[in-house]
């Protein structure tokens, strides 16, 4: 039985609860809540960690907090980075793409240098540094992009707010016109009226 302890995290603002235990000495994580924190589905993430011989996802039981088992879908620690860098960012939350995207582009430099046996302490500080880099201009971008979404939504209702307006306008001008000519249609029979007695 694997015993879980909840691990939080913080993406994009957002607060996740992922559970972790260890088993005979290996770190495991759950699958699904990384799942939702993404926004992929659960189902097809399975499927496809459970089809690939490089992937050791594995069913354990649990003790949940109502004191129940459940059975868990969990992945060792150290095959998170791959999963990770097999899923389609294109598939994940909007808010979180642009973390997974930079994480992918890490992996796929560490590897590169690995392989081409230039891996040194010095690049691995460098990339830690241009890390931080990064994620300070995706925050900025994150935040920006936020006030944009603000001022959107403020543009929109001061554009509802004229329209509303525009037809109140249009309408008593037009109530306005027809009173004029109602009256003036009035005058002139009333004219004819005369003319005629």
């Amino acid at each position: 039985m694997l015993n879980l302890k909840d691990m939080t995290i913080e993406v994009s603002g957002e607060v996740y609860c992922i559970p972790v235990g260890n088993s005979n000495g290996v770190d495991f994580v759950a699958v699904r809540p990384i799942c939702e924190m993404l926004g992929v589905a659960f189902t097809k993430q399975i499927k496809k960690l459970k089809n690939r011989p490089d992937f050791s996802c594995d069913h354990m039981v649990t003790t949940g907090k109502d004191g129940k088992s459940y059975s868990m879908a969990v992945l060792p620690v150290d095959e998170i980075g791959g999963w990770l860098y097999s899923i389609n960012a294109n598939k994940v939350k909007m808010d979180i793409r642009p973390q997974l995207i930079q994480f992918q582009r890490k992996l796929q430099t560490v590897i590169t240098l690995n392989l081409s046996g230039n891996l040194t302490l010095e690049r691995i500080q460098k990339l830690e540094e241009e890390n931080k880099e990064l994620r300070h201009s995706v925050d900025k971008i994150t935040n920006w992009f936020g006030e944009v979404m603000a001022r959107n939504k403020y543009l929109v209702a001061q554009v509802d707010s004229l329209s509303r307006e525009i037809r109140v306008q249009t309408r008593f001008e037009t109530s306005e016109k027809k009173a004029a000519a109602s009256r003036l249609s009035h005058q002139r029979w009333a004219k004819r009226d005369r003319e005629v007695h």
